[in-house]
């Protein structure tokens, strides 16, 4: 059994979250995930919608 290390709340082995306080328990908070910047840069910014009034 895994035990919190937030709270002591005691979880099954595949817990990934605590159940009592939310606390990272699977180690997937440390995980660095790449973000894919090209998908955010525009290449033509007219092409964006204008919101202004």
């Amino acid at each position: 059994m895994k035990v919190c290390r937030e709270c002591g709340t005691q979880m099954p082995e595949l817990a990934n979250f605590c159940f009592a306080c939310g606390t990272d328990v699977g180690g997937s908070s440390t995980k660095q995930v790449p973000v894919p910047v090209a998908l955010f840069e525009e290449d033509d910014p007219e092409m964006l919608p204008s919101f202004e009034a």
